[in-house]
């Protein structure tokens, strides 16, 4: 754990877990890391500030509180025979399950970074 203190505010941040996103680009699917340790060192040495962007990005990731766990459950249904009536990407195959866990180690954090900060009344989607 690396703790940082941003505008006061301590975050402690899970340098031994994966933190991803997911989108689509130009049609394509993109799965990418993201680098939380780089972005909460600029933040707590002030080389970058919590603004209006930052909070929107952050509200966009939190999304995988609640997305992560849905694919993993639609995920197993189509494991177990069930017809899933979308396209959506689940992530078959061989470290399907621990791409979807990085997702929402994504969301858990953009979560933490918001109440922390104060940047919303309240937590979105999960306690802590």
């Amino acid at each position: 754990m690396i703790e940082f203190i941003i505008a006061n505010k301590t975050i402690e941040f899970d340098d031994s877990k994966t933190y991803f996103d997911f989108f689509l680009e130009s049609g394509k699917q993109k799965l990418v890391k993201i680098d939380f340790a780089a972005l909460l060192r600029e933040l707590a040495q002030e080389r970058m500030t919590v603004d209006e962007q930052l909070t929107n990005y952050l509200r966009y990731l939190e999304r995988w509180v609640i997305d992560a766990p849905r694919k993993l459950g639609y995920r197993k249904m189509r494991k177990d025979g069930f017809h899933v009536l979308t396209e959506e990407q689940f992530f078959d195959g061989d470290g399907g399950e621990e791409i979807i866990y990085n997702l929402e180690n994504t969301g858990k954090l953009a979560e933490e970074i918001i109440c922390r900060l104060g940047l919303s009344g309240k937590k979105w989607y999960s306690e802590k």
